[in-house]
């Protein structure tokens, strides 16, 4: 029935008047009583409010809103496949970024980081940067380019005795395998001057990316870091961990709450240290260690993170000790 309707209106007019293609301009304040002049890019040549157009699109029929009328028919070329896209469908995704995965924080239907002019991504690669920090956590130097996101740290300057205080417990006692104050200050002048390459890089540490560093930070955060005994704040008397599973996906844990921290089992990726205290016999306070223990130095795979709840503070370890340190505040997002 519509198409024999469309057909009959067709038929009863000319050519002229199907190659019409007329409009009238919106009138906002009409209703009223108000005739105002609109103004346009096109200075009324051409219809802007697409909403109000007198000529409207009604299946394959041109159809004017203000007579009635039908104006023309949408012609469709045949040839349009897959492999050649129809023009009025040309802004269509053909896919979500192949590495959406890697940056949970943003849509997949996001281009550029909604920056273009800052962001390049010709590839589908993820448009990021190299973002050296140093041992305070604060962005010394940003390299722009077009690949995924790397972070890197001046590893730390702490000896053993500022990591472990006096008193510590020789089964929970570490060590670190810092370099010198002087190579850290060196390594901190030649990059801020742009100078990547070369002998001082090795001075540096690379972090895990952006939002596995926000996953760990989120889990350790189940302790509060205000201390407390096992009874007063459970969750604050317990290691919480995070690793990679199987298929590539974070995992999470934790220990069960006793006084002095509650161990964690198995191995994972990051674990933390508890806030929690316990006051002795000696009206002391005591509680877990918040550096890595020699236990973890010891049994350590590859680069493994320690948050420490108590000093909110990052360690990154491996069998040679202590490597690197950061302020827990500047792990996820550096200090500008």
């Amino acid at each position: 029935m519509y198409l024999n309707w469309l057909m009959d209106i067709k038929a009863e007019q000319t050519n002229e008047e199907l190659e019409r293609y007329t409009f009238t301009a919106p009138q906002p304040f009409a209703q009223f009583g108000y005739k105002v002049k609109v103004s346009t890019l096109s200075n009324g040549k051409y219809p802007e409010f697409f909403d109000l157009d007198t000529i409207a699109p009604i299946g394959t029929a041109l159809i004017n809103n203000v007579t009635y009328r039908l104006e023309g028919f949408v012609e469709y070329d045949t040839v349009y496949s897959e492999a050649t896209l129809e023009p009025q469908v040309i802004s269509r995704w053909l896919s979500p970024d192949p590495l959406a995965d890697e940056m949970a924080s943003w849509s997949p239907y996001n281009f550029a980081f909604d920056n273009p002019i800052r962001f390049n991504d010709p590839d589908g690669l993820a448009p990021l940067d190299n973002i050296y920090l140093n041992e305070q956590g604060k962005e010394i130097f940003r390299e722009k380019n077009d690949q995924p996101d790397r972070t890197f740290l001046i590893k730390t300057t702490k000896t053993t005795d500022q990591l472990y205080p006096e008193g510590t417990q020789e089964d929970q006692k570490g060590w670190s395998n810092p370099i010198s104050k002087k190579e850290a200050k060196t390594t901190e002048k030649l990059i801020k001057a742009g100078n990547v390459e070369g002998d001082h890089m090795d001075n540096l540490v690379e972090l895990v990316d952006r939002d596995t560093r926000a996953e760990y930070d989120r889990i350790s955060k189940q302790d509060d870091g205000k201390g407390g005994s096992v009874t007063s704040r459970p969750g604050n008397n317990v290691e919480y961990g995070v690793r990679e599973g199987r298929n590539g996906e974070l995992v999470n844990g934790k220990g069960a709450p006793r006084a002095g921290g509650g161990f964690i089992p198995g191995k994972w990726d990051m674990h933390s240290h508890p806030s929690g205290q316990t006051r002795s016999s000696d009206g002391l306070y005591y509680g877990a260690v918040q550096a890595p223990s020699k236990h973890d130095i010891t049994t350590a795979t590859k680069n493994e993170y320690i948050i420490g709840r108590r000093e909110n503070t990052v360690y990154i370890y491996n069998t040679s000790g202590v490597i690197a340190t950061i302020p827990q505040k500047y792990f996820v997002d550096p200090k500008k």
